[in-house]
Parts: structure tokens; C-alpha cells; sequence
């Protein structure tokens, strides 16, 4: 995807239509930090970066999300 992106930023930017290609890195720009706000698809214990460490450096578990009950996902069956 940020291969054809680029192709496609660099094609608009070499045919002179340079309003086009801001406005296709704007809109990618945004829907990358929306995705990335939102942490779509993040797993427990995924993030690295600045992770924190214990007095001895061993590394500090993040805390877990919370998830649904049982009774939450039993509600939401299929309609």
C-alpha cells in the first residue's frame, strides 16, 4: 500500500498536478494517525517504545485492556 501510494504521490507531482499529490499525502497522513490513535490491531504487549523498566531493568509488563464478559458477548450474537 505505501508503495502504490507513493507511485501514485510521485506520478501526480510529475504530471504537474501537485494539488492532487498534497492532497493524496494529506489524506494518507491523516488516516495514518487515526489508525495509529485508535491502535487498530494492537495486541497485549506489543508496544516497545519507551517501555519501562524495574529498578533491577527488568522490563515492566503493560497493563491489559479490559475485555467483555461473557455474558456481553453472548448478548451479541448473531442477528
Amino acid at each position: 500500500m505505501f508503495i502504490l501510494l507513493a507511485v501514485g504521490i510521485g506520478l501526480a507531482a510529475g504530471i504537474g498536478a501537485v494539488e492532487l499529490a498534497g492532497l493524496m499525502s494529506l489524506a494518507f497522513n491523516y488516516c495514518f494517525i487515526a489508525l495509529w490513535v485508535s491502535a487498530y490491531g494492537e495486541r497485549e504487549g506489543m508496544k516497545r517504545y519507551l517501555e519501562d523498566c524495574g529498578p533491577a531493568g527488568e522490563p515492566v509488563a503493560a497493563p491489559a485492556r479490559p475485555h467483555k464478559h461473557s455474558a456481553d458477548l453472548a448478548d451479541a450474537g448473531p442477528q
